[in-house]
């Protein structure tokens, strides 16, 4: 099986051209059938397993980029709670540091527990 990925204003073109002022799934399922029958349609042609690929990274791309969002968001609370991070953990994210705050989470338990104690926590891990 074959599929056609096309542009859906060349659909709405068409769609337009064959069924004017009418709007609805089995109107367009025809118009898009009649399109490809007649090679109308200008499209990418994929095999289906090339489409899952696409939509898989297509997906991907939309994770990734909420994934930054999200820690994004992360490194605003933090920063909240303890303004003071940057200068001692760089890299947020990283084991170590996600260590310490897993340990540690504020500023005050990181100072009581102390810079020897805190890279003995550390190093048990």
């Amino acid at each position: 099986m074959k599929l056609i990925i096309c542009n859906p204003r060349q659909s709405k073109y068409l769609r337009n051209v064959l069924k004017p002022y009418f709007k609805t799934d089995p109107i367009d399922s025809q118009v898009l059938a009649i399109g490809a029958d007649l090679d109308l349609l200008k499209g990418e042609l994929y095999s289906q397993e090339a489409a899952h690929l696409k939509e898989l990274l297509q997906l991907r791309k939309k994770l990734s980029h909420d994934l930054v969002g999200l820690k994004n968001q992360v490194t605003r609370l933090v920063d909240l709670i303890f303004p003071e991070r940057d200068q001692v953990i760089k890299d947020l994210f990283s084991k170590t540091s996600l260590k310490v705050l897993e340990i540690d989470p504020t500023p005050s338990q990181l100072l009581k527990l102390g810079q020897t104690e805190l890279g003995r926590s550390i190093d048990r891990y």
